[in-house]
């Protein structure tokens, strides 16, 4: 469809060069207007929209005589402004040249399609045309691009941007992303703070406020001279794309941390870290507990022993056990219990096994066994059902008896000889003890 002479502004032709002058324009300039790649329509100063080429139809999903004779007032149109709301007609960069007089540009809206059904976003220019002499525009040349991809885009970037900003914000971690400070000969010798989470400030009590923009030596006097080297450290996740992860003590702040670093581009490094202090302060202790239950296990007096329930392994001995048994411990733990001959029977064993699964202890009672050297020890034992990392086992404490038996058997044969010696205290023999043995001497009688 061609636009008329009298609607386009500043021809006047005479004669018959004019005329083939002004057909050949029409025809370059209506080979332009309907073959144009973004979509272009007329619209007159009364609102009227006068011409429109297929790009514009296609976008719009309307016919030819859909589309003209409408105008902005027309409520078939749904029109949305940039920020999704519903766009008053007064404000259509068509409008907007008509009224001012000005060229309206990339401004973006979205205009329904009825084909489609679905908003198209359009990126729209709107040029006021005037004719000579004459201060109000007749007419308004508008040209719309499609950006619903570009849109769309946008849009699922926001959100991203958004989810990745409230996870950010809420995450439970510390995060801060830092960009690194070298020297001239490339040695990391500072970084700079560029972003940190809620969770950083309240980990380290350093505020958000007084750290972005600023270096690390200004907020944490003498972290440079940390042994732990931090600057370096992630100086070298910033320069070389290196993913490390730690834990360190930040001598500057008494406190232990967690740490994961990586490079999200060359020269800056993030963090995501947890303060573990109390977790190593917890570490310590139960170490320092552990050194003395050792300590007190290792130097006891009494044997002490630690077994599996399932087959009687032994999995720890002390030293008075290892005298006791007559086997050093890397023997007795790496042998079964039949080698050491601990249980005289499987079937005492099992008993006191029993009896522990039973009641979970204690059990006592007395035990025989013999070591390599055919050498019979007696005991003494106490043994208890203990858990460690929720595994059954059975702790028993042992207490070699067996010299205190032979001193009472040594005492109850000397009774015995007391005892036969006063019955034949008529006699001529007498009894004699020499070195804790006894023997029967002839009597003097005189």
């Amino acid at each position: 469809m061609s636009i008329s002479k009298s609607d386009q502004p500043g021809t006047s032709f005479e004669g018959t060069d004019s005329a083939t002058s002004l057909s050949e324009s029409e025809r370059k300039y209506q080979t332009l207007f309907s073959n144009n790649v973004a979509g272009v329509f007329y619209q007159r100063a009364d609102g009227q929209l006068i011409d429109v080429n297929e790009k514009a139809l296609e976008l719009f999903g309307l016919t030819r005589d859909e589309f003209l004779g409408r105008t902005s007032m027309n409520p078939e149109w749904r029109v949305l402004g940039d920020d999704g709301a519903d766009l008053d007609w007064q404000k259509h960069p068509s409008i907007v040249a008509l009224r001012t007089g000005k060229a309206v540009r990339n401004v973006r809206l979205a205009v329904f399609n009825p084909h489609a059904r679905q908003f198209i976003w359009l990126k729209v220019d709107a040029v006021p045309e005037f004719r000579d002499g004459e201060v109000e525009p007749f007419q308004t040349f508008i040209t719309v691009t499609d950006v619903t991809e570009q849109r769309q885009a946008e849009i699922a970037l926001k959100e991203s941007e958004t989810k990745y900003r409230s996870l950010f914000q809420n995450m439970i971690n510390g995060f801060a992303l830092h960009e690194i400070v070298v020297d001239s000969n490339g040695k990391p010798i500072d970084y700079i703070f560029l972003e940190a989470n809620e969770a950083f400030e309240n980990i380290t009590g350093l505020p958000r406020k007084k750290i972005i923009g600023q270096r690390v030596t200004q907020i944490i006097p003498g972290i440079d001279q940390d042994p732990a080297d931090w600057i370096g450290q992630y100086g070298e996740v910033a320069l070389t794309g290196k993913k490390i992860r730690f834990e360190q003590e930040a001598a500057a702040m008494k406190h232990w941390f967690s740490v994961s670093a990586y490079s999200p581009q060359k020269g800056q490094f993030a963090t995501i870290f947890e303060d573990i202090t109390k977790r190593k302060q917890t570490e310590l202790a139960l170490q320092q507990s552990e050194d003395k239950f050792h300590t007190l296990f290792k130097m006891s007096p009494f044997g002490l022993t630690l077994t599996n329930v399932q087959d009687g392994r032994f999995v720890e001995v002390n030293d008075a056990f290892c005298e006791m048994s007559g086997h050093n411990r890397e023997f007795i733990l790496s042998s079964s219990p039949q080698t050491t001959r601990f249980w005289e029977t499987k079937e005492n064993r099992d008993e006191v096994v029993s009896k522990l699964k039973t009641t979970g202890g204690p059990v006592g009672g007395d035990c025989r066994f013999k070591r390599d050297d055919d050498i019979y020890v007696e005991a003494k034992f106490v043994a208890r059902m203990v858990r460690l990392n929720d595994e059954p086992y059975i702790f028993t404490c042992l207490n070699d008896v067996t010299e205190t038996h032979k001193l009472e058997e040594q005492l109850r044969q000397s009774q015995k000889m007391e005892s036969v010696g006063r019955l034949a205290g008529g006699g001529r023999t007498r009894l004699q003890q020499h070195a804790g043995h006894y023997h029967w001497a002839q009597r003097d009688d005189h």
